[in-house]
This record gives C-alpha cells, sequence and structure tokens, in this order.
C-alpha cells in the first residue's frame, strides 16, 4: 500500500465493523490528522495484532512489518508463582470497545485458572500526535482472587522485517546498529546499557521509522528488549520482535492494576536525531533539571577535568605513580602546559587501602591528603574524591553484621553479590537507614572535615537494578518489592531528605556531586555525569566481532542544555547484553591509540573533555597539544554546551583526496594485550548547536580534524532555519552576511592536522 485511498476503505471497514457482524478477519483502525494505526482480529487463532501504523503528516508509509509472518502478540506478563508467561495470545478474546472517537480498547479474559482464578485484562490505545498505550489487570468473578504482578511487556511491536533496517539504543553516549537483525539482546533501565526509555528502527534508504518509549517520569526499572523470531516461511532468516518490559511498583496481594504511564509509538521520517527530538518532548514535560537554576556555577567554567590516581607517599606529599615526582607539582605543569586557567580532578586511591579493597572504611586518608587539598586550592583546582557508594567488601561485612543486615536480598532470599579483582562484595540496599547514614556520614567528612569541592560516587548509573524484598528495610511502605536503583535513587542518604544538589551543600556551598554513568533518573541529584561508550560484541577474549555500529550523541541530542556530562572510556556487551562472559572480568581500552577520536567526541558531544589521564597527557606530546587546542576553542563557544541545545546533524561529505582515519586501539585485560580493535572514521567530525543569547539566536558548526594530517570536505550541509545571518569562523574577525532557505552549504571546507574550527550563524 503506498497511497491514501486505502485508507478511505479502512474507515469504512472501521465503521461497518461497529454496526455490523463481521465475516472472516476482523479490523479495527483509529486515524485522526497525524497518525493511523489498524489493528486484526485473526477470526480463528483469537489473536489481535498490529496490522499498519502510518504517519499521515508526511504521507510515509512505515513498511516495517513482514505480514507474511506470525504476527507478535500485543502484550505479555509474568504472574508470581506461575512458571509459564501469559500471552494475549493464550488468553480469550472477549470485545472491542469504543469510548470515543480517537480511543480503542480490547478486552481479554482468563478464566478457571488454578493458581489465578478469573482475570481481566484491558489494553487501551489513544490517538495523539503518537499513538499512546495503557494497560490494566483486574480480577473479576463472584470472590475475586489477588495476584501479584512481577513484570509486563507491551505493546510487543513486531514482527519486523530486518533487511535495511537500522535500530537506535540508549547506551552510553547512545548506538546505531547497521544489522540489527543479526543478534538479540536484552538491555536494563536504568543502567549504562539503557540510560534513557527508547528504541526506534527506521529503514536506511528512505528514513520511514518506528520511535518506541516508555513515557515513565518515575523510572520504574525496565528491559528493553531486542528480540530474533525465526520466520516461520524461512528458517534461515529471523525477523526482530521489540518490546520494553517495565518492572513497576509491585503491590502484592492486588485485585487490580494499572499501568502508571503510557506507552508511546510514533511513526517518523528521519533517523537517530528525529528520535531523539521525540523523547525530548518528553523530557521537557518531565521538569528534568535545567542548568540555570542555581547549580554549581564553577563547573561551567571550569576548563579541565582529569582522573587522578595518588600512589605511595613520599615526604608527606602523594605522589604521582611511577615518576618519583610530587603529583601536584605534575598536575601544575600540566596545566600550564594546557593553558588552564582552572581544573577538576576525580581523585582515586587518596585512602590508605587499595582501590576496590576494604568499603565501606575509607578513613584516615593517607597522610598527605590535606596538604595534597591545600597545594590544590592554591593551583585552583577543584578535588573530587572516589568514594563507591553502592557495595561493602563482604571481608568487612564478615566483621560487621549490620552490613549483611542492610545489604539487597533478592526473592529466593540470597544476597546481590559483585567481583572487582579479587575481591568480593555485597550490594547495600539504600532505602536503609544504615547505609543512608554511612555515605552521608562519609561524604560529610570529605566536604566539611576535609573541605573537598565534590564527591564522585560510584557505580549509581551504572550498575544493575535489583528488587530488594528484606521486609526490614524502609521500604516505602505500599510496596514490598524496592528497585535498588530506580525513581527512589540511592542518594537518599539524608534523612527526610533527598541527597539533592542542595542537601550536599548544607557541608560545602560549592560542592558538587558525581557519578558513573549518565542515567537519566539520577538527573535531580547528580550534577556531573561520566558517559560511557558501550559496543555489542560476539567471540570471545582473543576474537572480537564487533557488530557494525556507530556511537551516536543521543544522550546529548535529548538533555543537551539539561545535563552536563564528562566524556567516556569504553565497555563491551556480549550478545546477550552481559560482559564477555569468556573473559573474565573487564576489558580495558589502551587510551593512547584512540585518544584523539575519543577528545574529538568529548569536544564535538558538549561534554567537558574529561577522564583523561595526566600520565598519559604528560607522555604524549600529540595528544596534548590537540587536547589544548580543544579546551581552547571550548573556552570561546562554552555557553552552547552549558545552556544551549545540539541541532540537526551536519551531512559532511569528505573530498576525494581525504582518506578515512585507521583507528586502533589495544584490548587488555589486568593490564594484559588481548587483542586489537580496528575501525575506520572520517578525519573531520561535526556537530550542529544552537544558543539563544536573551533575543538573539545562533547557531554554531563545531568541526574538528582528529589525524595527524590535513583534511578536506567538499561540503559541510546544515539544516539552517530560513533566514538571514551574519557568518563568522570564529578564529577571524571577519562577517559576512548570508541567506538561508532553511538550508545552509559550506564549501571547501579544509582543516590542518589535530585542529578544531567553529563557524557561528548569528540571526540577523
Amino acid at each position: 500500500m503506498t497511497s491514501f485511498g486505502k485508507i478511505t476503505v479502512f474507515t469504512v471497514c472501521f465503521l461497518l465493523s461497529v454496526f455490523l457482524p463481521s465475516f472472516g478477519d476482523e479490523k479495527q483502525v483509529l486515524e485522526n490528522e497525524n497518525v493511523y494505526i489498524s489493528l486484526v482480529l485473526d477470526s480463528e487463532s483469537q489473536r489481535v495484532y498490529i496490522d499498519e501504523i502510518i504517519d499521515k503528516t508526511n504521507s510515509n508509509y512505515i513498511s516495517l512489518f513482514d505480514n507474511d509472518e506470525r504476527p507478535a502478540p500485543i502484550w505479555g506478563l509474568q504472574m508470581e508463582g506461575k512458571t509459564n508467561y501469559l500471552f494475549s495470545n493464550n488468553v480469550r478474546f472477549i470485545r472491542w470497545e469504543t469510548p470515543s472517537n480517537d480511543q480503542l480498547g480490547i478486552v481479554w479474559e482468563l478464566k478457571n485458572d488454578s493458581d489465578l482464578g478469573d482475570l481481566r485484562f484491558t489494553a487501551t490505545i489513544t490517538l495523539k500526535r503518537s499513538i499512546y498505550w495503557d494497560f490494566s489487570v483486574e480480577a473479576i468473578g463472584r470472590n475475586p482472587q489477588s495476584f501479584n504482578l512481577q513484570w509486563l511487556e507491551y505493546p510487543y511491536l513486531g514482527d519486523l522485517n530486518p533487511d535495511d533496517l537500522n535500530m537506535v539504543l540508549p547506551q552510553g553516549w547512545g548506538r546505531e546498529y547497521h544489522n540489527p537483525g543479526a543478534f538479540s539482546g536484552y538491555y536494563k533501565y536504568p543502567t549504562k546499557d539503557a540510560n534513557m526509555q527508547f528504541m526506534a528502527y527506521y529503514r536506511q534508504g528512505n528514513k520511514h521509522g518506528l520511535y518506541f518509549a516508555a513515557n515513565d517520569s518515575s523510572g520504574f526499572q525496565k528491559l528493553i528488549r531486542h528480540n530474533l523470531i525465526k520466520s516461520r516461511n524461512d528458517p534461515s532468516r529471523s525477523n526482530i520482535r521489540a518490546s520494553i518490559r517495565t518492572i513497576p511498583s509491585v503491590q502484592k496481594n492486588s485485585v487490580s492494576w494499572q499501568l502508571p504511564f503510557p506507552m508511546e509509538i510514533r511513526p517518523f521520517t528521519g533517523g537517530w536525531f528525529e528520535a531523539s527530538r521525540i523523547y525530548r518532548l518528553f523530557v521537557d514535560g518531565w521538569k528534568a533539571p535545567n542548568q540555570r537554576n542555581g547549580i554549581n556555577d564553577w563547573t561551567f567554567d571550569n576548563d579541565l577535568f582529569l582522573l587522578v590516581l595518588a600512589a605511595n607517599v613520599d615526604g608527606g606529599k602523594l605522589m604521582e605513580p611511577g615518576s618519583g615526582r610530587p603529583l601536584h607539582e605534575k598536575l601544575k605543569t600540566l596545566m600550564e602546559d594546557l593553558d588552564a586557567n582552572t581544573a577538576a580532578i576525580h581523585l582515586n586511591r587518596w585512602h590508605n587501602h587499595r582501590f576496590d579493597d576494604n568499603y565501606p572504611n575509607y578513613f584516615p586518608p593517607k597522610s598527605g591528603f590535606e596538604d595534597f587539598l591545600a597545594e590544590m586550592k592554591s593551583m585552583n583546582v577543584k578535588v573530587l574524591p572516589y568514594i563507591n557508594a553502592r557495595i561493602a567488601d563482604i571481608d568487612v561485612a564478615n566483621t560487621e553484621s549490620s552490613i549483611y543486615d542492610n545489604a539487597s536480598q533478592g526473592v529466593s532470599g540470597d544476597f546481590f553479590r559483585v567481583k572487582h579483582n579479587v575481591n568480593q562484595f555485597l550490594t547495600m540496599c539504600p532505602n536503609t537507614e544504615y547505609w543512608q547514614n554511612k555515605i552521608r556520614t562519609i561524604s560529610e567528612r570529605l566536604l566539611k572535615e576535609y573541605g573537598v569541592d565534590g564527591v564522585y560516587y560510584d557505580e549509581v548509573g551504572t550498575a544493575p537494578s535489583y528488587l530488594c524484598v528484606n521486609a526490614s528495610h524502609n521500604h516505602p511502605e505500599d510496596q514490598v518489592y524496592r528497585l535498588f536503583s530506580g525513581n527512589q535513587a540511592p542518594f537518599n542518604f539524608a534523612s527526610g531528605n533527598r541527597w539533592t544538589k542542595a542537601v550536599n551543600r548544607l557541608f560545602n556551598p560549592e560542592a558538587v556531586s558525581m557519578t558513573e554513568d549518565n542515567g537519566e533518573v539520577y538527573n535531580a541529584d547528580i550534577h556531573l555525569m561520566v558517559n560511557h561508550e558501550l559496543k555489542i560484541y560476539k567471540g570471545g577474549c582473543n576474537d572480537f566481532q564487533e557488530e557494525p555500529s556507530t556511537t551516536i550523541p543521543l544522550f546529548p541530542a535529548v538533555y543537551s542544555g539539561k545535563k552536563q556530562t564528562l566524556g567516556f572510556s569504553r565497555h563491551y556487551l556480549a550478545e546477550n547484553g552481559r560482559t564477555l562472559p569468556s573473559c573474565n572480568g573487564n576489558i580495558d581500552v589502551d587510551f593512547l591509540n584512540g585518544g584523539m577520536f575519543k577528545m574529538a567526541l568529548n569536544f564535538l558531544y558538549g561534554s567537558h573533555i574529561s577522564w583523561v589521564s595526566h600520565t598519559y597527557l604528560l607522555e604524549n606530546e600529540g595528544l596534548r597539544d590537540y587536547m589544548k587546542s580543544l579546551l581552547q576553542q571550548r573556552k570561546v563557544i562554552r555557553d552552547y554546551f552549558n545552556f544551549g541545545e545540539m541541532w540537526f546533524p551536519p551531512a559532511v561529505e569528505m573530498a576525494d583526496n581525504t582518506a578515512r582515519a585507521l583507528i586502533e586501539e589495544d584490548l587488555k585485560l589486568r593490564g594484559e594485550r588481548v587483542g586489537k580493535y580496528q575501525f575506520f572514521e572520517d578525519p573531520l567530525q561535526a556537530t550542529f548547536w544552537k544558543y539563544t543569547d536573551d533575543d538573539t539566536q545562533k547557531f554554531a558548526v563545531m568541526i574538528t580534524n582528529f589525524t595527524q594530517n590535513e583534511a578536506s570536505a567538499n561540503e559541510i550541509s546544515l539544516r539552517l532555519p530560513a533566514g538571514n545571518y551574519f557568518e563568522q569562523d570564529l578564529s577571524e574577525t571577519e562577517r559576512k552576511k548570508v541567506k538561508s532557505n532553511g538550508e545552509y552549504v559550506l564549501k571547501d571546507v579544509t582543516l590542518s592536522a589535530l585542529s578544531v574550527k567553529v563557524f557561528e550563524f548569528e540571526r540577523r
């Protein structure tokens, strides 16, 4: 179907189905001026499935579904005590309901189940600009029997034909996968694996696609699932079935339950950026914190963030590892080389025990700690010491029974254990008064007694969420299950208050909080978030096979102007969504080989150029010079990053005489090289930003050449709103008048090796 003539026929069928008996398969249609959706009831199997979705705003037919395959169910769920899942396909369809012209209800019932009794399931579909999906479960009958819902998967989106399909997942900065029909995966929210609540699929050619999201402003735990379903017509191929599994605020012994937020599906035309714009509309309504509202002003103007390891103490001074020089002297040299007036450091190993050992016993610090802080203050350097806000060492727990008493426990009563290096840890329950007071006390001592400038709370946004069922913990009264992380983040450390920026500042008026990763549910509690880059791999430690994908600035596109981020390191995911299992540990990447590209993306994505070891910078002159050029340019344009908004991505057409750049990175496991990762990128990378200064609207395209050779582009196309502008290369003083009809092209752009250029357009 390619025209809207067929839609008229569908509409007539819808009207007839309300008043006349149906013959054969029954089709129901909802449509408004924006979107069209048809659902079909298969008369033989009694299955209801999505037939077609059409974007009426631009006459695009969304041809993602493979109608020759077995249709996906509308929903699936799991009840406690049931070994099998319930699907809409194996309960009895009852009726359609049409409460209004823009709403459709679908009712199913389960009768005389030996465990659950009689249940009614109602899916409600509402049309606005998008398609919104609500769901409820109700115990019915003369003696309604209570139930315990564990999770709901709704709606299923499938089966999608994977040919020429791209997929976007909110992993780290964001990833666009170019062959999603080659792997399955599930990604837990909120973690580094899924830091936002949406995904999108679209055709590589015509860019017609579907956006799929949970509009949940409470941040309940979820699984974003991308499954492959074997074709019944061709066993050699598989189709895609996508879903978002919600693990809600579970109430025991319920007789009714309603999904507390709507799911959203919207057909759209475009790519990852257009999908991010839809989610940004939801975020705007979520009232995500805006950076102008009185937070951590010094971070806006800070020049440099560094990752610093304090080694041994010599003569009362913290020493730089391996150099024999006091740490503060090395930092002073680096700041002078980079022409940085201010800096901030994330300080590891400030305590006497080893890293990842003896938590949560951090005090007393190393003997040179206080002198080091005084040196840093004299150099205008802010210090954020590391602590882990999530875990406690089992060796400590064995001597302090209160740790076991306040650790998270699963349904089976087992503790959630994690391993870092050779040490075992317990995951603590953040709702307990014990753990809140423990982290609060550590923070208060650091901020008040030692006068640090903030605290780095490790593993908050990166680690998986767990359900704690220990009834003695201070879980919310209406819930037996409580997420380890989610809408009640583990920063509820202050009794009666959330551990917010304001609470932190009771100890130090300018103190900031920082964590790893960029989990959106912590936006109200954390100033600075470290972004990671994530990639999906198959194979073992010596046989890395990357699923074809591209790093994209998905998180900045949604949260630019709302959240400050810091640069990434790399993590790798196996096919099943977990760290490569055969590697027996995390994979680290040698920084030097990929350092230029990493810095380029830090700059272009509006992040603080950070998570960089000062040792690497001092040892590599080229890397240091490139960082200096980026930092100096960032000083000029940082209002775009702090208060602006990422705009539509530029289209860069490279010149024929500029080859793609090979990037090589050594893959290391516990310091030992286990392989090499190689990929190619265009030498010129660019992003486009929008910023309103008072009443003046400005746009800027940031372009950098991260290679050690000159690079040229024939043209860089910008989606610049129609109007008259002053164009200026910010490295020059000349401004010229230009006009845009909605698109503007920069011709013949050449950048020297390891350089950056910014063109600004000021609306007249």
